[in-house]
């Protein structure tokens, strides 16, 4: 038996010296001319290596130093370099002719895409393909199957006319990118862009389990999280923003079910379920409306009388088909005061609201802004007499329709107070009655 032993460690030193000698022999700089010639004939440009990769066998793959490609001509394109990376197959799927790529790592890579002004539309053949491929019902596949793809210290940056995306610091990494298995997503970066004339700033982080390929993807223990710095699209005050949820996409009905959504700030929070139809599109589901009114007036920089209770309360059944917004069994409170609501929006050529809205009893001041925290009230005032001079002089046929009816069964204002009050608002183009 030890003899035996002895034979098969003897056969197994001298295949691994072998293996040794031929990968020594390759000649890699051979193979990374392969590897830029075929570079080349896909995309017209060729990839370059700034010295040969290094190959093992042991597992399968390759390890390279910088690498750079450039398809920019008359200033527009993509631009591509990373400072170094490594790839490696799996070697038991490749011993049965699969091809599992079993780990990639970039360094530092960077991606620049340099964009026309301007929509080019889709060439009509390819259009007809992806609504080939993307039937209902029909299963997505991976063309590969990846184990693991890390990226460390990227940067993304694309530029369109006078609009500008930066993207830099990102750290990304994909995990278990199987078919018909759920991969875990991690991502962060800091962001920077120019558009519209305004410039937005701050940092992401991304972290999620998925399943994007099969009959129902799907998206599970999503977190999002959205810091803005002073340039950023909310007020600082807000601090982060965060987004959670799961959702799964069923192909064959072409619905979205999001059996949680949340979108957080601190001090507030937007929650919705439902399904989410994609042919239309079409919503059905509720939502619920929570936070402490004067923490976030104060995040907006404006102070309001102090409450005991500070808590805002909404919830209801939500229905969107086509042009049409509803909003039934809505009830919740703000602070101490019940509130009831019906309510639908029409987003026709002109908006249309109708429904009714039932309160208990509001004490008004306790909701205006105090004294020292409207040091702009006269800027203010002065801005909104311009805006109403404006508005007269515009032609009143966009002005919403509006049917609205309101029940109170107390508003207080100081020492002043009415009781039972019932309100009813309707009319169009600026010809209202109440």
């Amino acid at each position: 038996m030890k003899r035996v032993l002895c034979w098969i460690g003897g056969i197994v030193l001298v295949l691994a010296a072998v293996l040794v000698i031929v990968i020594s022999q390759l000649d890699t700089e051979f193979i990374s001319g392969q590897i830029s010639a075929a570079v080349e004939k896909a995309t017209g440009t060729p990839v370059r290596f700034a010295s040969p990769p290094e190959l093992s066998l042991l597992p399968p793959g390759a390890k390279f130093a910088s690498v750079s490609w450039d398809g920019v001509q008359d200033g527009q394109g993509m631009r591509f370099t990373a400072k170094g990376g490594e790839a490696h197959l799996e070697l038991e799927p490749l011993l049965h002719g699969e091809l599992v790529i079993g780990e990639v790592r970039l360094d530092s890579p960077s991606l620049s895409l340099l964009l026309p002004e301007g929509k080019a539309a889709a060439p009509a053949d390819a259009a007809s393909g992806n609504a080939a491929g993307n039937k209902p019902g029909s299963e997505v596949l991976l063309p590969l199957e990846l184990g693991r793809l890390t990226l460390s210290k990227g940067s993304l940056h694309v530029e369109k006319g006078g609009e500008r995306y930066d993207l830099r610091d990102i750290n990304l990494s994909v995990e278990n990118l199987r078919n018909g298995q759920d991969a875990v997503l991690r991502c962060d970066f800091t962001y920077d862009l120019l558009t519209a004339g305004r410039t937005l700033a701050g940092t992401l982080a991304l972290d999620a389990q998925a399943g994007l390929f099969g009959m129902a993807p799907r998206v599970q223990n999503l977190s999002l999280t959205i810091t803005p710095s002073r340039r950023g699209l909310l007020p600082a005050g807000f601090g982060p923003v965060q987004l959670q949820g799961d959702a799964s996409l069923d192909t064959a009905a072409r619905q979205l079910h999001l059996s949680r959504l949340s979108l957080s700030v601190p001090h507030g929070r937007v929650g919705l379920t439902g399904t989410l139809g994609l042919d239309g599109p079409t919503f059905t589901g509720s939502a619920l409306l929570e936070g402490s009114p004067r923490k976030l007036a104060s995040a907006l920089g404006v102070e309001l009388k102090p409450h005991a209770q500070d808590t805002l309360l909404f919830k209801g059944s939500v229905a969107w088909e086509g042009d049409t917004l509803a909003l039934s069994q809505c009830k919740g409170k703000l602070d101490a005061t019940p509130l009831r609501a019906e309510l639908r929006l029409h987003f026709r050529d002109v908006l249309a609201m109708e429904g009714s809205l039932s309160l208990g009893k509001l004490q008004l001041d306790e909701y205006l802004p105090l004294p020292e925290s409207g040091k702009g009230a006269g800027a203010a005032r002065a801005r909104e007499g311009k805006a109403v001079t404006t508005a007269d002089k515009e032609d009143a046929s966009g002005w919403p329709m509006i049917n609205l009816r309101l029940a109170m069964s107390s508003l207080g204002w100081k020492k002043m107070h009415l009781r039972d009050i019932s309100l009813a608002l309707s009319g169009s183009k600026g010809d209202y009655r109440l």
